[in-house]
């Protein structure tokens, strides 16, 4: 009678340590990743990256501007809004004439930054997902 055994002991400890790392990739690695790419290369202090952590997704919001040029765009709104009213202290009007709005035809997020996104991302999966101990 031939007896033959296995030791499957490294083989499965191998594959139970990728898992954990796939699993730690995509709870928390990409929405870090995500974050770090909105302070970095767009220059957002409080970037605003979603995750669920138990379904292993996460997504970030571009916003089309920073808190501080949503601020100074409400400053000369204010200052017409004033003059308005200095101008038509003591008459009867329903409705301020409105200030034209300036809007930007360019696109919130440019093809540059998508690239440097998906490298970052790229360079982040070839670091963390490694069969290596």
């Amino acid at each position: 009678m031939i007896k033959i055994s296995v030791d499957t002991s490294g083989p499965h400890a191998a594959v139970d340590a990728m898992v954990k790392k796939l699993s730690h990739f995509r709870r928390v690695d990409i929405g870090q990743e995500m974050s770090d790419w909105q302070v970095e290369d767009m220059n957002r202090h409080r970037p605003f990256t979603m995750r669920s952590r138990a379904k292993g997704r996460a997504a970030t919001v571009v916003r089309p501007h920073s808190l501080y040029e949503v601020k100074q765009r409400a400053r000369p709104v204010k200052k017409y809004e004033r003059a308005i009213r200095r101008l038509l202290r003591g008459k009867k009007v329903r409705k301020l004439p409105e200030l034209p709005h300036r809007t930007s035809t360019r696109p919130y997020l440019r093809d540059v930054l998508y690239q440097q996104l998906q490298e970052r991302m790229q360079r982040l999966l070839r670091e963390k997902l490694q069969w290596r101990r």
